[in-house]
């Protein structure tokens, strides 16, 4: 990253980079809780919630699907790993997806 860069960003090292009000995020969730927080008074997007959702799908979602991308696309084929696909196609399916349908249920 350039030194303008830098600058311009109170030194932040990494993109995304959100400036405002002069507060600096480098943190794609964090920039998405300051947008619902600062400019979401009818709760749309998630509210108060919103910080719970992002905290569910960084906590259970990501590392499930993560390991089901990685043994499906990611590694080479011969360390990819079909039963560790199933087992958290099975793991979304029976745990994840419940508390998502939940969770949208009651949104709407």
């Amino acid at each position: 990253l350039t030194k303008q860069f830098k600058d311009i960003t109170n030194g932040a090292q990494q993109v995304p980079v959100f400036i405002a009000n002069n507060v600096t995020l480098t943190d794609s969730i964090e920039i998405v809780y300051y947008f619902v927080k600062n400019y979401d008074q009818r709760g749309v997007f998630g509210g108060h919630n919103l910080r719970e959702w992002g905290r569910f799908v960084s906590d259970t979602v990501d590392p499930v699907v993560l390991l089901i991308n990685q043994h499906k696309k990611v590694l080479p084929r011969s360390q990819q790993n079909n039963d560790i696909v199933k087992e958290n196609i099975l793991i979304f399916n029976n745990q994840i997806a419940p508390h998502i349908i939940k969770g949208l249920d009651n949104r709407m």
